[in-house]
């Protein structure tokens, strides 16, 4: 990201829709002189009285917007925002027209003829930020909801934005703050007898602050591998038609099917959604303690032992009719379904077993990858373990999780030294020490301290135009 993007009195413009053919598109502009650029581009045609002026509250003009390369004039509408409510706390000004690619990049150019400067990528975002509109983690949010791929990750974008993330720690500074300011005063007078803020209020606010940023913390040590998407883990013997299942529940041929057993050498994942509700699913190499393993095999078990262990819900394969072994001892984390497969094949199993495992409630799945019978129950059952709320307490982005744990393990260990002090009767100065120690490392998480590296790692990410 170029220094200049950290400028903000310069007015900037750039297309904010999507790229490509489509019904509407979008040019934005920021900054103080937002109005008069956007004045010289868009005419109204309205009726009312001035062109693009500033006014006390959001306005909307109709007119058109003169094309020279076509010399013509086309309809568009304007968004007119005062500075104290726009996204960037500046003059913004939208124009709306057809979204013809050729058309959007004429009138950029004529918005950059008049004064406007190309913005950077994320530079309305950080504009933002740095007019405290939002902080760091609702930035990177904003980027969330972008580059969603999904119902869930639309709905943790969402939630990040209107501060589900935000809102505690901010909570969380405060108190610190006023904490550290009687602690202080404290300081101030350290030679009267007079006490700012009693031990007991000192140990409730650190301990409250200690329980927000573990609940935090768990969070971002919950989230999977595959960003944080819940792992739905096949496994079972060999040849147990793990691979059958996994390509009907993917929909899929990417699993390879052969009736020998041990065919399946390294494990195969996709994501997949269903009703909104996405995961990974993994089908894994048969484990069979039994066999004489050659290195090759021994890597194929080691890794299906290590998918079983990382496994959200395991799916325990068996052949209908065989013996069946639990592996949830293996999956200390996981729901483990009991799936019972080939039950074509078996007509007398079939039998027995709906007598004994077919209630509604059970956890206990007979399927056939050849008539797909059961597969629906199954994947309802999917379903529900991924989406239930005990499964994944997810609250945040990954990338602001990646960004924030370290800042966040400073601020747990400094709330602990802090209330040490306060136990053991060290002084203000040492507890006031480690509150400021807490609040950096919040500041960090929050953007209320911050470097250019900080900044140009988390919006470069970003498109031009947001």
């Amino acid at each position: 990201m170029l220094k200049s993007t950290y400028e903000t009195e310069d007015t900037i413009v750039a297309i904010a829709s999507a790229s490509g053919n489509g019904l509407r598109g979008t040019v934005r502009l920021s900054g103080p002189e937002a109005l008069a650029v956007t004045d010289q581009v868009f005419h109204a045609t309205d009726g009312e009285i001035g062109g693009v002026v500033e006014s006390s509250h959001a306005r909307r003009r109709e007119g058109e917007v003169v094309v020279p390369l076509w010399s013509t004039r086309l309809p568009a509408s304007c968004l007119i925002w005062p500075g104290v409510r726009s996204f960037t706390r500046q003059p913004a000004t939208e124009i709306h027209t057809w979204a013809s690619p050729v058309l959007l990049h004429e009138i950029v150019g004529q918005c950059l003829k008049a004064g406007a400067r190309l913005a950077e990528p994320g530079e309305f975002t950080l504009r933002a930020f740095l007019a405290g509109r939002i902080d760091l983690s609702q930035a990177e949010a904003v980027l969330g909801v972008i580059d969603a791929e999904g119902e869930h990750q639309l709905k943790l974008g969402l939630a990040q934005l209107s501060g589900g993330v935000a809102a505690p720690l901010q909570q969380l500074r405060d108190s610190l703050i006023d904490l550290l300011a009687h602690l202080e005063a404290g300081l101030d007078f350290v030679e009267e007898d007079i006490e700012f803020i009693p031990q007991e209020e000192c140990i409730r606010r650190l301990r409250d602050g200690q329980q927000i940023v573990k609940v935090l913390l768990n969070q971002i040590s919950q989230r999977g591998e595959a960003e944080g998407l819940a792992k739905v883990v096949l496994a079972g013997p060999p040849n147990a038609g793990k691979s059958s299942l996994f390509n009907a529940i993917s929909e899929s041929a990417l699993a390879l099917v052969s009736p020998i057993a041990g065919t399946t050498r390294d494990y195969v994942s996709h994501r997949l959604e269903i009703a909104g509700c996405r995961f990974e699913c993994i089908d894994t190499a048969g484990l069979d303690p039994t066999m004489d393993h050659n290195e090759t095999d021994e890597k194929a078990q080691n890794q299906a032992r290590g998918q079983i262990r990382s496994a959200d819900v395991l799916l325990t394969c068996v052949p209908l009719g065989a013996s069946f072994r639990s592996l949830a001892s293996h999956a200390p984390q996981a729901e483990e379904f009991r799936v019972f497969t080939k039950s074509d094949l078996q007509p007398d199993a079939k039998t027995e077993f709906l007598k004994l495992d077919a209630s509604e409630d059970s956890k206990a799945f007979l399927v056939s990858n050849v008539n797909r019978e059961g597969l629906g129950r199954l994947l309802e059952a999917i379903k529900t373990a991924v989406t239930d709320p005990h499964q994944k307490q997810e609250t945040m982005l990954i990338s602001t999780a990646q960004r924030a744990e370290s800042s966040l393990l400073e601020t747990a260990s400094a709330l602990e030294q802090a209330l040490l002090a306060t136990r053991e009767g060290w002084g203000e100065e040492l507890i006031a020490a480690e509150t400021r120690g807490a609040l950096d490392g919040l500041g960090r998480v929050t953007g209320a301290i911050y470097t250019d590296d900080v900044l140009d790692r988390v919006f470069s990410r970003f498109c031009i135009g947001k």
